[in-house]
C-alpha cells in the first residue's frame, strides 16, 4: 500500500508567486499554458517582491498549484488520469521549466552540442601542455569535451559552486581552472539552472503551493533536494505490499519486504513468460491485455524496446500507448553525416552510392538515380558511367551535382579548412529550412525541424571555431562534432492513442496500486558503479560540497525502483523474461534462487513448437492453430496459359539463358524484372574484370601505333593510367584496408597487358580493336554483341573475351563444346570466313583456344569448332521457342532434370546444374530442408 507523509519545510511556509501568463491591458494574467493556474497581478510592473514594498499597490494571487513530482516522470506515466484542479504531474525537466518561468529566469535553448563546443573552447584556452587531459585532448578534443562537461554538471547537481580549496588534487585544480572561463562561457547545465533556481527563490514567489514527492528522497541529488525543501512538501512511500498475503503474488511481497520464503501454490497471481524472441513476448503480452475486463486498471512496463510490445498492441486491435524509439539515424538526419563523408581523400564509393540513393536528399532523384546506376557499375567518379549520367542531366541542377559530389578532398590525417566545412553545412541548413517550411504535416515537420536544429547547431559550432582561429579540422574531430549534433530523435509517425493502457518506461513510476502489472523485458540491470575519482579526489570533492552518490546509492535506488511495481500490484504480476540476456534481473535471480517453483510458467517457444496449448489458455494467450504453409517447392517446369514471343535481336546473354536456363531468359525478357543493382557498388571479380577490359580499350585506343613502343614507355603508361582507372571506376580498391587488394589488382593489370602484348607479338598481329560492336542477322532475329578484343594478322582475324580467371573451367567448357560465347563472337565476324577465337585469362596472361593455330603460345584445349556449336545453339533455341510457344518453361534451378530436359538430336547438351549466378533463385521454390 502507499502511505503519505506530510511534513512543513524547515523555510517557512509555501510561496506564491507571479503566473507565466501574458498580462492584459486591464491588468489581469491570461490562463497560464504552462501550468493550468489562473493568476493575476497588478498593473505596477513591478516583481511581486517590489509590490509588497509598496503598500499602496494592493497585491493579489489566486490558484496555487499542488505539484506531484518524481525522478522519472518526464517519460511515460502510468498513473490514471488526475482531473484535480491546480494539479499536475512533471519529472524533472517539467519541474525546472515550470520553476524557471514562475521566477523570470530565461530558458537554456542552446542544442547540447553548443555546450560541449564551448567547454571545448574553454579547454583548449586552458591547455599549457601539462593540463592532465592533454593527451587525450590532442587525440579527440570533442569526446574529451563531451566527458568533463558530464563530470562538472555531475558534480554542479551534487552540490559544486565552480571552486575547489587550493589544496584540491591536481586534476580537480585543472577543472576548476577551466571552470573559471566555463562558468562563463558554457550553457548552463541542470545543476546550474538549479542554482540559480535557489538564488531567486527568497525573493520572488511561484505558483506552487505543495510538492508530492513521489521517490525516496534520499534518490535526489542534493540540489534537488535543495530547492525542494523551499517547499510544503510529502512524500509518497512505498508499503510492504497490497495482495492478499495467502496469494503467491502476497507470499512474493513478503520475501521482498520481511524476507520471508514461503511455497507458491501456483493461483495465477504470479507468472513468468520466457522465450528468446522479443517479438513472440510483445504479440502474448499484447494478447493477455487484450483479454482484460480493464486494460485501464494494469499497469504496463517496459525499460527498453517499448516500441515492439506498441506495435504488437496495435496488431492485437488496442490503441498505441506511446512508446517511442529515439535514434540517431532517422533519414533527415543521416543527410549531414553522408554530406560530409564525401570531402575526405580517398573517395569512399560506399558513402557516395549511400548519399545517392538516400531518400531525403538536395538532390532531386531524376539526378540521383542516374548517378547512382553509374557509381553501381564503376565505382568512382569520373569514369565513362559517370560522364554518359552527366551528359543527360539538366544543365540547371549540374552545379549542386558538383557541390555535393565532387568538393575539394582533403586529407583525414590533415584535415580541412574549418571555413569550407561551415559553408557545406550552412547548404544543409538551408535546404532543411525549405524543407521545413513546405512540410505537409505535422509528422513531416517533426523530422525535419529536428534535422534542421542539429544541423544548424553544428554550424553555429563551426563558425565558432572558424572565428576562434581554427584553420583545420581533422576527420575524428569533425565526426565526433557530427554526432555530438545528431542526437537521437523520436518517430514522429508514433503517437499514443486514446484509451491506451497505462505504460511506463521505468519500474520507479508505479507509485500507485494497481489490480495487474506486466514487466515485459525484465532485463538484467547494469549499473555503471565505477568512479573516476580516487578516494584523495573525492575528499577534495566533499570538501568542496559535492556529494556524489556511492555504489550503496545507486543499488540501492534501483532496488526502491524495481519494487515498486511488485509491490503495488493487487491481484497479478506478469513478469517477460527474455533469455537471450546474459545474467539475470535482481527481482527474478530472488525469485529463482529463494522460491524456486510454484509460480505459473509460460515457456512460450517450447510450447509453440510442441503445439501444447493448454498453459496459453491458463493465461488467456489465445493461441489458434494455423493452417501450414510450406514455402513452395522446386519444380522442373512451370506452366502458363498464353505463348511466349521470341525476341527479335538476341545477344550472347539472352542466348545463353535460353538455351541453359530457359527460367531466367523468361523472368528477365519476357516479365522484365532485375534486381536493384544500384543498392551495392561491385567489386570483386567482377569490377577486377571491369577494370581490365578498361585498361585494354583504353591502350589500344590511345596506342595505334603500339607494335612500336617499348617497354620503359609501357611501364610507364600502365603506373598512370592504372591509378587513374582505380579513382575513377574502382575507388573501393582505394579503402583503408584493402592495401594488399589494391596491389595484386595493379600487379595482375601490369602483367596482364604485357603478356597479352606478347601473345599478339608472337601471332604477328598489327591491328587490335577493343570493345568493338558487332552485328549480324542470323535465321530467327539479329545478333547483337561487344567484342573485348577483334586482332588481324597473317592467318587472318581472331576475336578474344578477356575473363579476369576461371582458367580450368574455360578450357573444360571448349572441351566439351558448351563455348557458345565465342561461337557468337565468331558468327558475329565470320562473314566470309570464321575467325579464330579464344577466351584471355588475365589473372595468369594465358589464351585457351579450341586450337593453337592463330596463337602459337595458346592452351589448344581442343573440342568441336566454333561454327558446330552456333549451329547447335540454333537448334536448342528452336526447341526452347518451341516449349514458350506452348506455355511451358523449364526451370533449371534446384529440380533434377527429366525425360523432357534431353534436347533434340543436334542441339546442346543440356546444363544439369544450375545457374550460380542466377538472380532469381529465390523464385524458383526452396528445397525441403532434410
Amino acid at each position: 500500500m502507499s502511505s503519505t507523509s506530510k511534513g512543513r519545510c524547515s523555510s517557512g511556509p509555501t510561496r506564491a508567486g507571479p503566473c507565466t501568463g501574458r498580462r492584459s491591458r486591464f491588468g489581469r494574467c491570461t490562463l497560464s499554458t504552462k501550468t493550468g493556474a489562473i493568476c493575476w497581478t497588478e498593473r505596477s510592473g513591478r516583481t511581486p517582491r517590489e509590490d509588497k514594498r509598496n503598500p499602496n499597490v494592493p497585491l493579489r494571487y489566486h490558484g496555487p498549484m499542488r505539484v506531484r513530482f518524481g525522478l522519472h516522470r518526464d517519460a511515460l506515466e502510468p498513473s490514471h488520469t488526475r482531473t484535480s484542479v491546480g494539479e499536475i504531474t512533471v519529472g524533472p525537466q517539467g519541474l525546472l521549466g515550470l520553476l524557471e518561468s514562475d521566477l523570470g529566469i530565461p530558458s537554456v535553448a542552446a542544442h547540447p552540442s553548443e555546450a560541449i563546443a564551448a567547454y571545448r573552447d574553454c579547454l583548449t584556452e586552458c591547455d599549457d601542455w601539462v593540463r592532465f587531459y592533454h593527451r587525450s585532448f590532442d587525440a579527440d578534443p570533442v569526446g574529451v569535451a563531451r566527458t568533463l562537461n558530464d563530470w562538472r554538471q555531475q558534480w554542479y547537481l551534487h552540490g559544486w559552486d565552480g571552486r575547489f580549496p587550493d589544496h584540491a588534487a591536481s586534476r580537480l585544480g585543472d577543472m576548476a581552472a577551466v571552470e573559471s572561463l566555463a562558468i562563463e562561457r558554457v550553457p548552463a547545465g541542470v545543476g546550474q539552472r538549479l542554482r540559480a533556481i535557489l538564488g531567486l527563490l527568497d525573493k520572488r514567489r511561484t505558483q506552487i503551493r505543495e510538492v508530492e514527492l513521489l521517490d525516496a528522497a534520499e534518490d535526489l541529488p542534493p540540489l534537488w533536494r535543495r530547492v525542494l525543501e523551499r517547499f510544503d512538501c510529502s512524500t509518497t512511500r512505498t508499503g510492504t505490499g497490497c495482495a492478499p498475503s495467502y496469494s503467491d503474488l502476497g507470499k512474493l511481497q513478503a520475501l521482498l519486504t520481511r524476507d520471508l520464503a514461503r511455497p507458491l501454490d501456483g493461483d495465477g497471481s504470479l507468472v513468468v513468460v520466457r522465450a528468446f524472441s522479443r517479438d513472440v513476448t510483445a504479440q502474448a503480452t499484447a494478447e493477455m491485455l487484450r483479454q482484460l475486463d480493464d486494460p485501464s486498471r494494469a499497469a504496463v512496463v517496459a525499460s527498453r524496446d517499448g516500441i515492439i510490445l506498441d506495435n504488437a498492441m496495435e496488431r492485437v486491435g488496442l490503441p498505441r500507448a506511446g512508446f517511442q524509439h529515439y535514434s540517431p539515424f532517422r533519414a533527415a538526419n543521416q543527410v549531414l553525416k553522408l554530406a560530409f563523408a564525401l570531402i575526405w581523400q580517398p573517395l569512399d564509393p560506399h558513402r557516395l552510392l549511400q548519399f545517392l540513393i538516400h531518400p531525403v536528399n538536395p538532390l532531386p532523384w531524376r539526378v540521383r538515380g542516374r548517378l547512382a546506376e553509374a557509381v553501381a557499375s564503376q565505382p568512382g567518379i569520373g569514369g565513362p558511367a559517370w560522364k554518359q549520367a552527366m551528359a543527360k542531366i539538366d544543365k540547371d541542377q549540374t552545379d549542386g551535382v558538383v557541390f555535393w559530389t565532387t568538393p575539394t578532398r582533403y586529407d583525414p590525417s590533415q584535415g580541412a579548412p574549418a571555413a569550407d566545412l561551415h559553408v557545406r553545412v550552412s547548404r544543409v541548413v538551408a535546404w532543411l529550412a525549405r524543407r521545413l517550411a513546405t512540410a505537409e504535416d505535422g509528422e513531416e515537420s517533426a523530422v525535419f525541424g529536428a534535422a534542421y536544429s542539429q544541423a544548424a547547431a553544428l554550424a553555429a559550432t563551426l563558425k565558432r571555431l572558424s572565428d576562434g582561429g581554427r584553420h583545420r579540422i581533422r576527420k575524428i574531430e569533425l565526426d565526433s562534432l557530427v554526432d555530438a549534433a545528431n542526437r537521437p530523435t523520436p518517430d514522429g509517425s508514433v503517437l499514443a492513442e486514446a484509451g491506451h493502457v497505462p505504460v511506463t518506461s521505468h519500474p520507479g513510476n508505479v507509485t500507485e496500486a494497481t489490480d495487474e502489472v506486466f514487466w515485459w523485458d525484465l532485463a538484467p540491470q547494469r549499473p555503471d558503479l565505477t568512479s573516476p575519482w580516487s578516494k584523495e579526489e573525492r575528499a577534495s570533492l566533499a570538501a568542496a560540497g559535492v556529494d556524489l552518490p556511492t555504489a550503496d546509492n545507486q543499488l540501492g535506488a534501483d532496488k526502491r525502483a524495481w519494487l515498486r511495481p511488485v509491490l503495488n500490484c493487487r491481484k497479478r504480476l506478469v513478469l517477460v523474461v527474455h533469455e537471450d540476456d546474459e545474467g539475470r534481473h535482481p527481482l527474478w535471480g530472488r525469485i529463482r534462487e529463494q522460491i524456486r517453483r510454484g509460480w505459473v510458467d509460460v515457456p512460450l517457444d517450447e510450447i509453440l513448437l510442441r503445439g501444447k496449448t493448454t498453459r496459453l489458455d491458463q493465461v488467456a494467450i489465445p493461441a489458434p492453430r494455423l493452417a501450414r504453409k510450406p514455402l513452395p517447392v522446386p519444380r522442373r517446369r512451370w506452366h502458363i496459359d498464353r505463348p511466349l514471343p521470341a525476341r527479335v535481336s538476341e545477344s550472347y546473354t539472352s542466348l545463353n539463358k535460353i538455351c541453359s536456363y530457359p527460367h531466367e531468359w523468361v523472368l528477365t525478357y519476357a516479365a522484365r524484372l532485375r534486381s536493384g543493382g544500384i543498392n551495392e557498388v561491385a567489386d570483386g571479380a567482377m569490377l577486377k574484370g571491369s577494370l581490365a577490359h578498361r585498361l585494354f580499350e583504353r591502350f589500344f585506343t590511345e596506342h595505334g601505333d603500339w607494335t612500336s613502343l617499348q617497354d620503359p614507355e609501357i611501364q610507364r603508361w600502365l603506373e598512370l593510367t592504372i591509378q587513374d582507372l582505380i579513382e575513377k571506376e574502382g575507388a573501393v580498391l582505394l579503402e583503408n584496408g584493402r592495401g594488399v587488394d589494391r596491389q595484386q589488382v595493379i600487379t595482375t593489370l601490369e602483367h596482364a597487358l604485357v603478356r597479352l602484348l606478347g601473345h599478339l607479338r608472337t601471332a604477328d598481329v598489327q591491328t587490335v580493336k577493343s570493345e568493338q560492336a558487332v552485328k549480324r542477322s542470323f535465321p530467327g532475329g539479329v545478333l547483337y554483341g561487344e567484342a573485348d578484343l577483334v586482332v588481324v594478322g597473317p592467318e587472318g582475324r581472331a576475336v578474344l573475351d578477356a575473363k579476369w580467371g576461371s582458367e580450368r573451367y574455360r578450357e573444360e567448357e571448349i572441351e566439351a563444346g558448351r563455348h557458345l560465347q565465342l561461337a557468337v563472337y565468331g558468327y558475329a565476324l565470320g562473314e566470309g570466313a570464321w575467325p579464330s577465337t579464344g577466351y584471355y585469362i588475365v589473372t595468369t596472361g594465358n589464351v585457351v583456344a579450341p586450337d593453337a593455330r592463330f596463337f602459337p603460345k595458346a592452351l589448344a584445349a581442343g573440342g568441336e569448332p566454333v561454327e558446330a556449336v552456333w549451329r547447335k545453339g540454333l537448334v536448342t533455341r528452336n526447341w526452347r521457342l518451341e516449349q514458350f510457344a506452348r506455355g511451358e518453361i523449364e526451370v533449371n534451378a534446384a529440380a533434377e532434370p527429366d525425360d523432357a530436359s534431353e534436347p533434340p538430336g543436334g542441339g546442346l547438351e543440356t546444363r544439369v546444374e544450375p545457374d550460380r549466378f542466377d538472380e532469381f533463385r529465390w523464385l524458383t521454390g526452396v528445397a525441403p530442408f532434410r
